[in-house]
């Protein structure tokens, strides 16, 4: 049986200050007032609610928690099984910087950003300010806006953003991100050595590189080879056409056979894993969750893929 939690969002430090269970037939009404689906939330993982779009939520709470409408909204989410058996900073940075635990984070900055992505800056910007956080920008201007990340760290520790580039630079030289820099950023950001190591395990067990989304490009016998001598670390960026990235939340046989009947000459499936604003910022988006890498691109894709590239599929 599936397990659903919804949270209220902190007006001050953007984080789910509780969680309550819902039911999947609450829950179900919940959803269709704000006009969404229990797949929308299975494909996003977790489903960002106004609280004056949603008085049914709101009266769901009132019976758990004394809910302010200056609260900035909620989160549903499905509750994880297998949970992590440490706290992941994502969605509590603020708290945990005030409270000396994080010491380095960073938020996508991209032309769309979201009604709670232009809040979560706004709280941000507010212990900027104060004195409490250091910012440094790392941003470019195109034609469809502002691209890039803002960094956050505790006051003198502006150094693990130095460290954490320089590490970046190196992955580029060495092939690609690994799990090693992985590791060494977790340590920057206040990860303790214990929770790195559960965090690597986890991910080599379960065949799955963190900090991205997958995707998946259908390449020929030739790119394929190329793949496998550079240790999986990179595509190649000779002359050829351009790749085509598929966003997979779920892929099978039938989603790889499908991808490489669409591509012509192809011999197999790959699979990256990048953070959505990155390579959108190389990347132009021709289809839904279906993105075009130009040939001239892909030195920059393989700097900012997380971890192995990994052949999922050939004929």
């Amino acid at each position: 049986m599936r397990n659903f939690a919804i949270e209220p969002i902190h007006n001050a430090l953007c984080f789910p200050v509780a969680s309550f269970p819902i039911s999947c037939e609450t829950l179900d009404i919940v959803l269709a007032e704000v006009d969404q689906k229990f797949e929308h939330l299975e494909r996003a993982g977790q489903m960002l609610l106004a609280a004056e779009c949603s008085p049914k939520a709101a009266s769901f709470l009132s019976g758990c928690v004394d809910f302010e409408p200056r609260f900035f909204g909620l989160r549903v989410c499905e509750r994880e099984k297998n949970a992590v058996p440490y706290l992941i900073h994502t969605g509590y940075e603020l708290p945990l910087f005030l409270s000396g635990k994080k010491k380095l984070g960073w938020l996508d900055l991209h032309p769309d950003l979201n009604a709670f992505e232009e809040f979560r800056l706004e709280c941000f910007e507010n212990f900027v300010r104060s004195g409490l956080l250091r910012k440094q920008e790392r941003l470019v201007k195109d034609k469809r806006g502002i691209w890039g990340q803002i960094f956050y760290t505790s006051p003198d520790e502006e150094w693990r953003l130095q460290a954490y580039e320089m590490a970046k630079s190196a992955s580029g030289r060495a092939g690609g991100w690994s799990e090693g820099f992985e590791e060494m950023l977790g340590l920057l950001m206040g990860y303790g050595e214990d929770e790195n190591r559960w965090w690597r395990d986890d991910c080599v067990r379960r065949e799955v590189f963190p900090s991205g989304m997958r995707f998946y490009c259908a390449l020929d016998r030739n790119d394929l080879d190329f793949i496998r001598n550079s240790g999986y670390r990179a595509l190649p960026w000779v002359a050829r056409g351009k790749y085509r990235m598929h966003f997979g939340a779920n892929p099978g046989v039938e989603f790889y056979e499908k991808l490489l009947a669409e591509t012509e000459g192809s011999a197999g499936v790959v699979r990256l894993v990048a953070s959505l604003p990155q390579l959108k910022s190389v990347a132009v988006e021709v289809a839904c969750q279906v993105y075009e890498v130009e040939t001239k691109s892909v030195p920059q894709l393989n700097q900012m893929t997380r971890g192995d590239l990994l052949i999922v599929y050939e004929k």
